[in-house]
């Protein structure tokens, strides 16, 4: 089996809806070397665990072969939801709560899930090695996203006159 780590960062904090990117960068040793590979996720009035949860996916979708891997991520939800074994209680309950009210987003758990079935993980909260430049490069990529969503509305609007 492989080691690898998992992390997340994203611009969003809390459980407010807006537009936000989320990026996942994936770590593994190559002999002596570190090799990363990372990937964005862009996301128009969604949540941080709607978009934390989707790069975790993306990463997870990257790995072919049965890895352990550990994710680092800023999201507590997350965090929460694998360490207390509430997804596999939601997996049992066809994606109810303990109340019986349906599981907010079950169709990105379930992904999850699916994405992970081969794999062993460990999820953990808190800074990391990475973190000040990933988060750097979320505030870059929707700045970028932004200014590309002006751009392209403009252009639709003057095509459209």
């Amino acid at each position: 089996m492989s080691d690898l780590r998992i992390y997340i960062e994203s611009t969003w904090n809390g459980p407010s809806k807006r537009d936000g990117v989320a990026e996942y960068l994936l770590e593994y040793m190559k002999g002596d070397i570190p090799i990363t590979k990372q990937g964005y996720i862009h996301l128009k009035n969604g949540t941080e665990t709607q978009g934390c949860l989707m790069a975790l996916i993306n990463a997870f979708h990257l790995l072919k072969k049965p890895c352990e891997v550990l994710v680092n991520t800023p999201n507590r939800t997350i965090l929460n939801t694998i360490e207390n074994g509430w997804l596999e209680k939601w997996q049992q309950n066809n994606f109810k709560t303990a109340k019986g009210e349906d599981v907010k987003h079950s169709d990105l758990w379930q992904m999850l899930l699916d994405k992970t079935k081969i794999h062993s993980f460990k999820v953990e909260y808190g800074h990391h090695e990475y973190r000040n430049v990933m988060k750097s490069e979320v505030k870059a990529e929707l700045e970028r996203w932004g200014n590309e969503q002006i751009n392209n509305s403009s252009k639709n609007r003057t095509l459209g006159a």
